[in-house]
């Protein structure tokens, strides 16, 4: 299956996902999280302005529901989605504009929530705005994308005047990205197409692609290209959160999904609980997205910090663990 399928794929988790925010029959906690709170957008002209994506998490096993949003003076900051349910996200664009400004920049913007234990989620932009002639770095971001995933982006370049030029030449910094251009012609505006080249290391990866051209006045212009590379199996929730409660416990059911980001087929071959009385279903949703259900849990210390472990015929992601979290009822007030 290919990286273009990721959306209809991520379409179906996503559903799921509300399906099992509200299969659960216990009250849960929310957690805000952001991966990555704080982007440098690095050096960039100040004619233009930052554009960047944060993605916004839900580490908790309730809903987190999304309040006020506040920017500092000369950005703004949107979110689509209000409600994020347990371990899945949503996208905070934020909008920087950097003209008239010079030096180092930083703006910071926050997240209102339902979470009690962190109400504010602060997010920051912050880089360098300069004054030069010629176009401004441009920048390709994958997102989110697995070791395996070929993706390919387009972006377009000039060189800020207006004038015509033709390119001579393309050269990467990094051997995750490469870049082609079909056109040979003398435009004003080009065309280039970067692609992310498997395998890809783990982590964020930052490369830079050099766009080669025969005008005097912009012979060299930057394109700044990242993706965030994870495994190619996730699951949700990010952890199996069971309450202790006072007395004899009631065993508990709970649910969690496992799905490749590159939309590749998969079988999950085994399963093992923490305990030999928990009972395990497994269901597939698509060859690439698969449910889980763990019933006759039993909340007890014991299981804080235990894992289930999931064995997959996945090429790359062999083995799974799904961490457990045993947290004690507050008492009534």
């Amino acid at each position: 299956m290919t990286c273009g399928r990721l959306d209809s794929v991520l379409l179906v988790f996503v559903t799921l996902c509300s399906v099992l925010a509200t299969s659960e029959t216990e009250a849960g906690t929310p957690k805000i999280a952001c991966r990555d709170s704080v982007y440098d957008f690095g050096t960039a002209v100040n004619t233009g302005k930052i554009e960047h994506i944060f993605l916004i998490w839900n580490d908790g096993d309730a809903p987190l529901e999304i309040g006020n949003l506040r920017a500092c003076c000369g950005a703004s900051m949107k979110m689509k989605e209000r409600t994020i349910a347990p371990g899945t996200n949503a996208e905070a664009k934020v909008i920087f504009s950097l003209t008239g400004r010079k030096g180092r920049q930083r703006k910071s913007f926050y997240i209102a929530s339902n979470d009690r234990a962190r109400p504010y989620l602060q997010l920051r932009l912050e880089g360098t705005a300069v004054a030069k002639e010629g176009p401004a770095p441009l920048s390709v971001d994958f997102g989110q994308i697995s070791p395996e995933c070929a993706e390919e982006k387009q972006v377009k370049v000039n060189c800020g005047s207006g004038s015509a030029f033709s390119i001579t030449g393309l050269v990467s910094t990094a051997a995750q990205f490469s870049a082609t251009h079909g056109d040979a012609r003398t435009n004003n505006v080009h065309a280039i197409t970067v692609s992310s080249v498997p395998p890809l290391p783990l982590g964020k990866v930052r490369g830079k692609i050099l766009v080669l051209t025969d005008s005097k006045k912009c012979p060299e212009i930057e394109i700044l290209a990242s993706a965030d590379v994870t495994s190619d199996l996730t699951f949700v929730p990010s952890e199996i959160v069971l309450l202790n409660q006072p007395g004899i416990p009631k065993p508990v059911t709970r649910y969690a999904a496992v799905r490749s980001l590159s939309g590749k087929p998969f079988k999950i071959l085994k399963v093992k609980p923490p305990q030999p009385d928990i009972k395990t279903d497994i269901h597939s949703i698509t060859p690439s997205v698969w449910r889980l259900t763990f019933s006759n849990i039993t909340p007890s210390e014991d299981l804080d910090g235990c894992s289930v472990l999931i064995t997959t015929d996945h090429s790359t992601t062999k083995e799974i663990a799904i961490p457990l979290r045993v947290v004690a009822e507050e008492p009534a007030e």
